[in-house]
């Protein structure tokens, strides 16, 4: 996705995730060379070098990565097909590779007899441990099996084992197996003649000094909660300070209001009243155990400010329009049609490299210098950078613009000549991903800071946003129609302006919005996706008798268009762009966004597991081992801070973006922590 942070956030120096825009910091500075080093903890790739970017993905602990270049405490690294940034402090030179021993001849097997069948073995529990469908802290939970139970095992995988207990079958971790200790018949004692014992004179009792009773403890303040609960400042309306999950604990203060109808508690850190009636007296714990890892769960996926997308598709398969949607994300900003620039054109930059290569299919291309034609092929057209100007080889002859180099293609506005769709292909294009071909508009190729700078120039209404890659063209007609505004909307905001960075109005990845022009408009057989996609941003249009759009759908508020920015999915609220960035907009507020949330949205993030290990966790909290983490949460359901209990009984909180700064997670939701 996207934002417009390069203007939003050159203010206020701060960053976005997902689809936010770059802000545009310091330089960072190149590495010399390559430089391969290795991860020293599961670690987050980000879009930027920041915390607040986007997770681009999480690198598991040990991956080999290509360092680049470095900013502050950041580098960018390369690791398989993915770039991105991560913190420096977890990167190490990798380990020399071992020298593999000759291998030995292996000797003759005798055949291998055919083993007899295992008789289950007998084991018994050493703690409280979940039995599980599979062999694998994923499956889900078939039952708790207490401390102490005895188990029949049958079989076993890796560190797993297959039990039978209570009726149930299932796995568990074998390191939390023991086996059942064997009854030892205790030897009869032989009797002893007992000697008759002397008469001895009893001493006179001393008058001893009564001990004086120690106070009375009070009796147990600690309570769990039965249902989700607010937090609130004063009771019974003051503004919520913390969601508290069901289950979790708070400690009374001894304090009640409203005929005690509410309570005051702490939970954490932070002190508020509570309905008593969903209070209820908590547990007591058991031995203490030092989990060696915890499970982080979540949900949502990227900054979660404006329209969710998951949220728009479970309320497009609701019924809801698409001018319902965007009202819920962005009112009070309203939809309107414009006729600012409804044909005016957009520059869309597509590659910044020192070579690169276009290719025609279906049709030729021809290259121009200024409006003097150079060369006209069917070929293939490689591009570099000489003495500070484009060159462009066509077989063995090379050309060289006085200045910006101007590629167009058959049956385009821009050469109607043809009589087929002409198409170019320009590999590496969206960031490095791959080849993408461009039916519209026309090719700039300059040199900017050194390299070639490729950007496609494409009438907005239509040419650009036909080929906008934020949403799959397969989802509900209204959702792919509230998505068409939102991207109009962030597209129109941008062409005001030319970014000297990119002598364009917006790049063609997740710094703007993701742009595969032709990849997305002819996607699926015969284009049956793509022709989806299509219809929906022409449902937003008016167009002439000729074709030409004569007005867009936007969103405007107090008569100006809005920031609309928009990500993945969140975990029941979204962000207001305050909470995220420091900038207040009206129409960028905290909304209900339950529809993430529901199976019907197809949202593979409306929950997930992380894992950190005790090490990690230990020092995230900068304390020895962790036994349990709480975590707070906000009203927007995002994480507040986090709380952990030592082996010692010491407890240290820390903020909830220390915490994500410090664990991998995905998104700001986090619902729980729960050792293993």
């Amino acid at each position: 996705m996207k934002t417009d942070a390069r203007r939003l956030l050159a203010a206020m120096a701060l960053a976005t995730t997902l689809v936010a825009g770059l802000v545009v910091g310091p330089a960072a500075i190149p590495a010399t060379a390559a430089t391969t080093k290795q991860t020293t903890a599961n670690l987050n790739m980000r879009t930027g070098a920041s915390t607040s970017y986007r997770v681009v993905t999480t690198l598991k602990k040990g991956t080999k990565v290509s360092v680049s270049s470095t900013k502050g405490s950041w580098s960018r690294v390369a690791a398989g097909k993915k770039t991105g940034w991560v913190s420096s402090k977890y990167l190490a030179k990798p380990a020399p590779a071992k020298k593999k021993a000759p291998a030995k001849k292996p000797a003759a097997k005798a055949p291998a007899k055919k083993p007899a069948a295992k008789k289950p073995v007998a084991k018994m529990t050493t703690a409280t441990l979940n039995l599980r469908s599979g062999a694998s802290s994923k499956y889900r939970v078939v039952k708790v099996l207490k401390k102490g139970t005895k188990v029949s095992v049958s079989s076993t995988k890796g560190t797993w084992s297959k039990v039978a207990a209570t009726g149930k079958t299932g796995w568990v971790s074998s390191k939390y197996l023991k086996n059942v200790p064997k009854p030892v018949a205790k030897p009869k004692p032989k009797p002893v003649a007992k000697p008759k014992p002397k008469p001895v004179a009893k001493p006179k009792p001393k008058p001893v000094a009564k001990p004086k009773p120690a106070p009375a403890k009070p009796s147990a303040t600690n309570f769990a909660t039965t249902v989700n609960l607010n937090l609130r400042k004063s009771a019974p309306s003051g503004a919520v300070l913390a969601t508290i999950p069901a289950g979790d604990t708070v400690t009374k203060t001894g304090s009640t209001a409203r005929s005690g109808s509410w309570t005051q508690v702490k939970y954490g850190t932070t002190t508020g009243w509570v309905a008593t009636s969903y209070l209820k007296t908590a547990a007591k714990p058991s031995s203490t155990r030092v989990p060696s890892s915890f499970a982080v769960s979540g949900a949502g996926w990227g900054h979660g400010v404006g329209m969710s997308q998951y949220g728009a598709q479970g309320q497009a398969k609701a019924g809801r329009s698409a001018k319902q949607i965007l009202n819920h994300y962005y009112a009070p900003a309203t939809m309107a049609y414009t006729s600012s620039r409804a044909a005016s054109d957009i520059r869309v930059q597509i590659l910044a490299a020192s070579t690169s290569s276009i290719d025609a299919a279906n049709g030729s291309l021809r290259l121009l210098d200024g409006t003097k034609a150079l060369a006209t092929t069917t070929g293939k057209v490689a591009l570099a950078v000489k003495s500070g100007k484009v060159s462009a080889k066509v077989g063995s002859k090379t050309y060289t613009p006085r200045g910006k180099l101007t590629v167009v293609w058959q049956n385009t506005r821009f050469w109607r000549s043809g009589s087929q769709p002409t198409t170019v292909a320009v590999p590496k294009a969206n960031d490095g991903s791959g080849t993408v071909n461009y039916r519209h508009g026309k090719l700039e190729v300059g040199v900017l800071n050194g390299r070639l700078n490729l950007v496609n120039v494409v009438r907005l209404n239509d040419e650009y946003l036909y080929g906008l890659a934020e949403m799959p063209s397969s989802w509900q007609p209204a959702a792919l129609q509230a998505q068409a505004v939102a991207g109009r909307t962030y597209a129109m905001r941008n062409m005001s302006t030319l970014k000297k960075g990119c002598d364009c109005n917006v790049y063609d990845e997740v710094a703007s919005q993701k742009f595969t022009a032709w990849n997305k408009e002819n996607e699926g057989s015969n284009a049956y996706y793509g022709k989806r996609w299509k219809a929906a941003v022409d449902a937003t249009n008016r167009r002439s008798a000729n074709r030409t759009p004569t007005s867009g759908a936007v969103l405007l508020y107090s008569g100006s268009l809005i920031d609309a920015v928009y990500s993945s999915s969140t975990g029941g609220k979204t962000r207001s762009s305050a909470t995220v960035w420091g900038s207040n907009h009206a129409y960028l507020q905290s909304r209900d966004d339950h529809w993430s949330l529901l199976p019907s949205s197809g949202n593979p993030n409306r929950s997930w597991t992380s894992t950190a290990s005790q090490a990690h966790m230990a020092r995230a909290f900068g304390t020895g081992k962790v036994t349990r983490v709480k975590v707070s949460r906000n009203s927007d359901l995002t994480i507040k801070s986090a709380t952990a209990t030592t082996a010692t009984g010491a407890v240290r909180t820390i903020s909830g973006s220390t915490f994500r700064s410090a664990v991998a997670t995905r998104s700001a939701w986090i619902t729980g922590v729960a050792g293993r």
